[in-house]
């Protein structure tokens, strides 16, 4: 691991540590219809563009050399696995399992609070895309199966995309900002335990089978779930402090019951 890697490794844990200790918040969220939508647009520009683009670009340090089992750290060699095309193809599946999960949302909310939760959701995890595709460029890495014989049928451009683990940072994104917008807008809710405990382990099983897929170290699947939890809790609290803030000014939706307003101040 390079000392790129690890100063990042170490801001990631600190990360993760500081989201975890957050309380949960009764207060409402609050979104600018303009502005949010504009700003989640421009997140799903930015995970497509970066998805497509950043692979095909040159190595920005120049190239990683021959794979070396002895730079590797004594953790992550312990626990290298061979490729496994059947592991890889079910974190895929766990992975948009845990996107698509939140929409279970519209069959308990009002349309209104779900689409202001969606919005919110909808940011997070298109940011998660475009942060995490933009550290696999700045940080290569090479991924386990690279010491073990390689991959047949995996895409050379993914070879030194490792670190960090783009499916436990989208996985962990997507289950920490379903729970925190759910836990923001329904406190009291029966179901927030058991949708808390389904969405981490979603996540869990995600990183987990990165690692037994030869797809990703340990120490990837830890950086991406401290990043994703980062992102995924950080842009719900913005709309939250936003709420809280109570600002005058600008088109907003808010909800009433069953009812849902659009409404402009200034």
């Amino acid at each position: 691991m390079n000392s790129r890697t690890r100063r990042f490794f170490a801001f990631a844990l600190f990360v993760l540590a500081l989201s975890a200790a957050q309380a949960t918040f009764a207060e409402s969220l609050k979104v600018d219809l303009v502005t949010d939508s504009i700003i989640l647009a421009g997140g799903v520009a930015a995970a497509g563009l970066s998805e497509l683009l950043l692979p095909s670009l040159p190595p920005p340090w120049g190239s990683l050399g021959t794979p070396d089992i002895s730079s590797v750290n004594a953790l992550d060699r312990a626990l290298m696995f061979s490729y496994s095309h059947g592991y890889d193809l079910a974190s895929t599946i766990l992975e948009y399992s845990s996107v698509a999960g939140p929409a279970l949302f519209a069959l308990v909310v009002d349309p209104g609070d779900f689409l202001t939760m969606g919005i919110v959701y909808g940011q997070a995890v298109s940011c998660a895309f475009a942060v995490k595709n933009l550290l696999n460029y700045l940080l290569p890495r090479y991924r386990p199966y690279m010491y073990n014989g390689g991959a047949s049928g995996v895409d050379s451009s993914e070879d030194d995309r490792s670190f960090p683990s783009g499916h436990a940072t989208v996985a962990f994104a997507a289950a920490t900002a379903g729970v925190t917008i759910y836990a923001m807008s329904f406190p009291e809710s029966p179901y927030l335990v058991p949708f808390a405990v389904a969405s981490y382990g979603i996540a869990v099983l995600t990183g987990a089978f990165r690692v037994t897929a030869g797809m990703h170290f340990v120490t990837d699947v830890v950086a991406g779930a401290a990043l994703g939890t980062a992102i995924g809790y950080l842009v719900p609290f913005l709309h939250r402090q936003r709420a809280s803030e109570n600002r005058n000014g600008g088109l907003s939706l808010e909800t009433s019951g069953p009812d849902l307003f659009v409404r402009y101040r200034y």
